[in-house]
C-alpha cells in the first residue's frame, strides 16, 4: 500500500514538472520557426506579413507615446514595438524594456533582435487623439540586446 502511493505521488510529481517544462520548450520551438525578416522590408509590405510570427533586428527608442521601432536603412519609417504586460512577458522581453527605459529619450538607440507577431496596421481608438492608422510589431521574444555605441537618431 505504502509502496503504491509513493509511486502514486512520484507520477504526480513527474506531471507537474512535465507541465512546467513543456510549455517553455513549445515556446523556444516556435521562437526558432519564425521567418527572418528586415523592418524594412515588414513596413514596405505590412500586409503581406500581417499576423505572422517573424524575427526582426531594429533600433529601439521610447518617446512620449510609446516605445518605436526603426531602421537607419529606412529612415522616417517605423512601427510601435507592444509586448505583453510586465507580469507575462518572457524575461528576454524584460530585460528589452527595462534597457529601453533607462536610456530614455537618448541618442544612443537599443539595438536588439526581436521575434513577435506582426500585427500591421491599426486605426488609434485613442479616446485623446485623432483615429490615424498605426503600424504594430508585438514583441514575444528578444535577444541580442545592447544599445549603439554610436549617436543615432530615427529622423
Amino acid at each position: 500500500m505504502l509502496q503504491s502511493i509513493k509511486q502514486i505521488l512520484g507520477l504526480l510529481v513527474l506531471l507537474v514538472a512535465a507541465n512546467s517544462w513543456l510549455p517553455q520548450m513549445a515556446f523556444c520551438q516556435a521562437r526558432s520557426n519564425s521567418r527572418s525578416v528586415s523592418l524594412c522590408e515588414l513596413i514596405a509590405h505590412s500586409s503581406l506579413y500581417t499576423g505572422q510570427e517573424v524575427t526582426t533586428t531594429a533600433r529601439i527608442t521610447f518617446f512620449k507615446h510609446g516605445t518605436a521601432l526603426w531602421d537607419p536603412e529606412c529612415r522616417g519609417l517605423g512601427a510601435d514595438m507592444h509586448s505583453e504586460d510586465s507580469e507575462h512577458q518572457s524575461q528576454s522581453v524584460r530585460e528589452l524594456t527595462n534597457l529601453v527605459r533607462q536610456g530614455g529619450f537618448g541618442d544612443h538607440p537599443v539595438i536588439a533582435t526581436m521575434t513577435g507577431i506582426w500585427i500591421g496596421q491599426i486605426s488609434s481608438e485613442h479616446p485623446s487623439f485623432l483615429p490615424q492608422p498605426r503600424t504594430v510589431f508585438k514583441v514575444l521574444s528578444a535577444s541580442n540586446i545592447g544599445r549603439s555605441k554610436w549617436i543615432e537618431r530615427r529622423y
